[in-house]
Parts: C-alpha cells; sequence; structure tokens
C-alpha cells in the first residue's frame, strides 16, 4: 500500500511539469493519437514526382560512378601490363597481377588449408568468373542469365534442391521421386500447390511438363519466379531428366553492374578443397 501511495503521489507531481509549456513541444513528437495507435501513412495511387525525381537522380550518379570505376581499373591494368617484379618483395599495386590457372589456384588453396595451418579443407572452392556479354552490335549485350549444370562430381557437401516436378497424370511419380523429387504428380500436385499445401519455404523450385504449361501459368501468383517457363529451362518433355539436373545440378545466375553493360559476373562452387587436383583440371568443366 505504501509502495503504490508513492507512486501514486510521484505522477502527481511529475504531470502538471510534463504538460507545462516548456516542455510540451518535447511530447508532440511522440504523441499517439486515439485508442494509443499510431496513425499510418496513406498509400497514395499516384507517385510522388519528387521523391522520383531523387531517385533517378540518385541511380544515374551510381551508374556513373560505377562507370569511372571500371574505366580507371581498365586504364590502370593496360598501364601495367608487362611489368614484372625482379624481387620477391614489391608493392602489387605497381605491377601487373599475377595469373594463375585452375590447377595452380587449386594447389595454393590445398597448401593453406592443410591441418598444420588453417585446417579448413572442407570449404568450398567458388570460382568468380568475368563474363564478356558484347555482342557483334555495339549497342547490343547479352542479358542475364539463369541455368543449371550437373557437375561431373555431385556436391554432397552442399543443401541439396528441394523440387516439385509436375508430370502427365500417366506418369509414374515413383520414378521421380527416385531421380530425386520433394514430391511428383499430375493434377493433383496442381491442386495441392494451389491449396497452398506447400509452405513457399517448403521447396526451392518447380518443373513441369510442356503439356502443364496453361495450367502452371496460373499459379504464377504463388509460384513467383520459381514458376517454371521455357525461358528458364524448368519446362520440357522430359521430367525425369530436369528433376535429375535441378535436384543434383548446380544453379548458375549471372549478375551485372549499373552502367558496365559490357561485362557480367557468374560464382559457382566446384567443390571442397579436399577434392583431387585433377577433377579441377578435367576438361568437363568446360563443355
Amino acid at each position: 500500500m505504501q509502495l503504490c501511495k508513492v507512486i501514486r503521489y510521484s505522477c502527481a507531481q511529475i504531470q502538471p511539469i510534463l504538460i507545462s509549456g516548456s516542455l510540451r513541444n518535447l511530447s508532440t513528437s511522440s504523441q499517439l493519437f486515439k485508442h494509443n495507435q499510431r496513425r499510418y501513412r496513406e498509400a497514395k495511387e499516384t507517385v510522388n514526382e519528387k521523391s522520383k525525381s531523387r531517385r533517378d537522380a540518385a541511380r544515374e550518379l551510381m551508374v556513373k560512378a560505377n562507370r569511372t570505376k571500371w574505366e580507371q581499373e581498365v586504364a590502370q591494368l593496360s598501364i601495367l601490363k608487362g611489368r614484372v617484379p625482379t624481387s620477391d618483395a614489391y608493392i602489387i599495386s605497381e605491377f601487373e597481377p599475377v595469373k594463375y590457372s585452375l590447377s595452380e589456384a587449386v594447389e595454393l588453396l590445398r597448401e593453406g588449408a592443410q591441418p598444420d595451418m588453417y585446417d579448413c579443407m572442407d570449404n568450398a572452392v567458388r570460382v568468380k568468373l568475368t563474363l564478356n556479354m558484347c555482342t557483334k552490335k555495339k549497342t547490343k549485350f547479352i542479358q542475364k542469365f539463369e541455368s543449371h549444370v550437373v557437375l561431373p562430381n555431385l556436391l554432397n557437401f552442399m543443401p541439396k534442391y528441394r523440387v516439385l516436378a509436375i508430370c502427365q497424370d500417366s506418369d509414374d511419380p515413383q520414378v521421380l521421386l527416385t531421380a530425386g523429387a520433394l514430391d511428383a504428380g499430375g493434377s493433383k500436385l496442381i491442386q495441392r500447390i494451389s491449396q497452398g499445401q506447400y509452405h513457399w519455404a517448403e521447396y526451392d523450385t518447380v518443373v513441369a511438363h510442356q503439356s502443364w504449361e496453361s495450367s502452371v501459368s496460373k499459379l504464377r501468383h504463388i509460384l513467383k519466379e520459381r514458376s517454371p517457363t521455357v525461358k528458364n529451362g524448368r519446362l520440357g518433355e522430359n521430367v525425369v531428366e530436369l528433376t535429375v539436373i535441378h535436384s543434383n545440378g548446380t544453379k548458375l545466375s549471372s549478375t551485372s553492374v549499373d552502367g558496365i553493360p559490357e561485362i557480367g559476373f557468374l560464382e559457382i562452387i566446384l567443390g571442397q578443397v579436399l577434392y583431387s587436383i585433377l577433377l579441377y583440371f578435367s576438361p568437363q568443366y568446360y563443355c
């Protein structure tokens, strides 16, 4: 009871101070509306031209900065071309960068990953490729692409892609399940997807037979970028082959930089450091 009296007395003494004119401006920023709720901003049908122009200006500035930086790097590499250091101790930025072959690069990684050094032989070997996106026309460039490829060795240390395989009703779903599909079926599987029986986080991609193209297109609001099409290579005649490629394969997705349409980037994991060098040197990787 004494504690309640103290709290009431304190509130009674503090309240006149809070509503005084000198502190009224400080309390308006945190003041709530009726029923102790904040009023959310109403969405406008028209886009604010001022904010749109600011975004466009910021994007244009970023494009120019990327372009300028890339041109400076290309010019610097052309200046350093042919400059070879004459001693073991030198400043890297003043000489041409050393280029290693794939087998030499993996050998260097294996030396540093030994148990007596960093002890990380289980680490993945990630390769970043710079792609030439130019075509015969100077103003036309190759667009970003996405596909899957099956490497000679399976990446068992990586999470396996969970694939939903939509086959014809006459096909045996068990064949697709054996090939690596999470679930397989025809019209029944399409119905389960449309009813929301599969959560977005329960699968990674969807492959389908070409005969279901019209039915699958109606599920775009559910599948979104996972919707199978002929362009992304997930819609075709051989569903078993598509299932094997997308469940056991590696995803290839190119990226680009705003302002530099001449080049693109591609990152791919080839395996682990402990894999044999001969495996990386195999010409099958370049097929």
